[in-house]
């Protein structure tokens, strides 16, 4: 029978070539005991180098301890290897499975069924109420994400629509953008710098952000010297092509606070890509050293650039989803924003394309309308199934590696290393939508 606190030795990985029982030919423990504690074998645990000796000692060791981790049984895991659940928040059928909810008879298109933020995924206050101390679990094995506060949605307003500002100013999304660029004519773009400025002194409890012209129109400079002011939260900067062309922006920034009074990069900025070229060259881009800790990807203009049919599906959007993705990892930024979703009427389309982004590893989603909302910030935000199963994970592992194992199983599955990453991942993301948002 199995107990909680028993380490399962069936669970144990076999090491090819090692007869454990016999100690795999140790004839000095004690050396081999402070073998294992050496500079050395930690280079070599590491960067994953075997050697026999020390790990059939460790193994004997596993086998002999009285405590571990218990052998949870049930439950699947979803995406990343969470254990969703029956209320998971992008749980899918095998039918197109990235990109399909499970039971379209269950789910209306009618944006009345999504909850808006403050009654969205619950988020059981024991998670936050618990500190759990995970740092120690094979930190040198990888190099540390970012420490980031997530923003789950970005909500475009045309920077010339009093009314419509005013609206997205009161609502949910962590981030409202004031629109410069495509939905503003040209003949009244000037003009709109001025309501912008007035809007930033507007009360608001989220992120303010404004969207400039493009860098090579004849609006992009006027639309920094004129938006860039206290009250402001950062600038995005569509169709981004050029290292060249960011740095100058960057510094064009750091200028204009200076002559504000503001602090040194006090001014966020999000680079869209959204060109072919703009994609080409996204390592050069990420690698100018300016003040940009996340980029956006914008779909719209991408399809058009390259010519490609923007499908609901979205399947031709996987290889600039997961370049920028993987670009943002290599140049050690947050996780990028994903495309808005254009079909208005269409909620599971949204809820669809949100879970695929989720799935890449985007950290949130554009919006272009208030009722998309609930959705995005409910795709991006933890369920309690998954934050239960990554705090079980956790707790878990850290008594096994006390008792010597670097392998275990919870609810059934495998946990290793990359699995304990993402759980404390999740629960650190989870305690910082918490601490914004003052529950």
């Amino acid at each position: 029978m199995e107990h909680a606190g028993q380490v399962d030795r069936d669970d144990a990985l076999p090491f090819s070539g090692i007869d454990v029982e016999k100690g795999g030919g140790l004839t000095d423990a004690d050396a081999v005991e402070e073998y294992i504690q050496s500079a050395e074998f930690a280079h070599r645990r590491r960067n994953r180098g075997v050697d026999e000796r020390a790990v059939a000692y460790i193994e004997i060791k596993r086998r002999s301890a009285s405590a571990g981790s218990a052998n949870l049984r049930g439950g699947r895991l979803g995406r990343g290897g969470i254990d969703i659940g029956a209320d998971h928040r992008c749980a899918f059928t095998s039918e197109t499975e990235s990109t399909r909810p499970a039971d379209p008879a269950t789910r209306t298109t009618t944006s009345a069924t999504f909850p808006s933020t403050r009654s969205m995924p619950t988020l059981p206050p024991m998670f936050l109420l618990r500190t759990i101390s995970v740092t120690h679990l094979g930190s040198s094995r990888r190099r540390a994400m970012p420490h980031i506060q997530p923003l789950r949605s970005f909500l475009f307003a045309p920077g010339n629509h009093a009314r419509r500002v005013e609206k997205a100013l009161s609502l949910d999304a962590d981030a409202v953008i004031l629109d410069l660029e495509d939905a503003v004519a040209v003949a009244e773009k000037r003009a709109t710098r001025d309501a912008i400025v007035t809007a930033l002194a507007r009360p608001r409890r989220q992120l303010l952000y404004v969207r400039v012209n493009a860098i090579d129109t004849e609006f992009c400079y006027g639309d920094l010297v004129a938006v860039v002011r206290p009250g402001l939260d950062g600038i995005i900067l569509p169709k981004v092509e050029t290292a060249a062309g960011l740095a100058t922006i960057d510094w064009l920034l750091t200028q204009i606070e200076r002559e504000h009074g503001l602090g040194p990069r006090s001014i966020d900025l999000i680079p869209i890509v959204e060109t072919a070229r703009g994609l080409s060259q996204i390592d050069q881009i990420l690698a100018t050293g300016t003040r940009v800790r996340r980029v956006a990807f914008g779909a719209g203009d991408f399809t058009l650039d390259v010519n490609m049919t923007w499908t609901r599906e979205e399947a031709e959007l996987g290889y600039p989803r997961t370049r920028i993705v993987t670009a943002s990892r290599a140049a050690g930024i947050e996780p990028p924003l994903d495309t808005v979703w254009v079909d208005l009427a269409d909620q599971q389309g949204l809820e669809a394309s949100a879970c695929t982004a989720l799935g890449l590893g985007f950290q949130g989603k554009m919006c272009i309308h208030p009722n998309q909302i609930p959705v995005v910030n409910r795709v991006f935000t933890p369920s309690a199934a998954e934050i239960a199963f990554a705090e079980r994970v956790v707790d878990a592992f850290a008594r096994a590696e006390r008792a010597g194992s670097a392998a275990i199983q919870v609810d059934g599955k495998f946990i290793d290393y990359p699995i304990v990453y993402r759980a404390q991942r999740l629960l650190e993301k989870v305690a910082a939508l918490r601490a914004r948002e003052g529950q």
